[in-house]
């Protein structure tokens, strides 16, 4: 006895074929292509990050060389580079507040030494940008100091959060760098907010 079935029309195959396409691509998309994408765009902040990291380097070494230089000149044109005493605490967060203009902008002294004229203040500052772009105009502000400082490190995170339930995901960058800001004093009085010199004790 022969088994008896329908036979499906060319307009049944074609829909059954786009249904395990269709299938097909919903199964790659959740267990192959969603990972990888986002493996990639992981590695690629990371690349950003090391980018900024490289660039800030680059401008303290440019930084360096050109202050070394600008020594050199005035040692040779018989100049005292000596700079008289004073605290530059004031200066550097006026100068914080302009390079950094964010609202969750937060610096912390790490450490401030003085040793013979030389004075060191070591800060940690915190603060948050909406892009890439802004975060990275902010490090080249703080490079360009007009007062004499070294980027130690640069840090940044991307963290993504809904302001609303029903709001679309919003970026921001967080971003943390620690900085040492100098000075010098010479034949000056102590203002009385700078360490015991260090030298001194040895």
């Amino acid at each position: 006895m022969k088994g008896s079935g329908k036979k499906l029309s060319l307009m049944e195959i074609v829909v059954l074929g786009i249904v395990l396409i269709a299938i097909s691509w919903i199964c790659y998309s959740q267990f192959f292509s969603g990972p990888i994408d986002k493996q990639i765009e992981a590695e690629h902040n990371e690349q950003k990050d090391l980018n900024t990291q490289l660039t800030a380097l680059k401008n303290q070494v440019a930084e360096m060389r050109a202050n070394a230089d600008e020594i050199e000149r005035i040692k040779k044109a018989g100049m005292d580079i000596r700079m008289p005493s004073y605290s530059a605490e004031t200066s550097i967060m006026a100068f914080i507040k302009d390079a950094l203009p964010y609202t969750d902008t937060h610096q912390d002294y790490k450490d401030l030494t003085r040793i013979g004229d030389q004075v060191r203040r070591v800060l940690s500052i915190d603060f948050t940008t909406d892009t890439y772009e802004e975060m990275e105009k902010a490090v080249e502000r703080m490079c360009n100091s007009r007062i004499r400082c070294l980027l130690d490190e640069v840090s940044c995170t991307m963290g993504k959060s809904r302001p609303d339930w029903d709001s679309p995901e919003v970026i921001t960058y967080k971003v943390q760098i620690k900085c040492t800001f100098y000075e010098t004093m010479f034949d000056g009085e102590d203002d009385g907010r700078l360490p015991v010199d260090k030298s001194a004790e040895e």
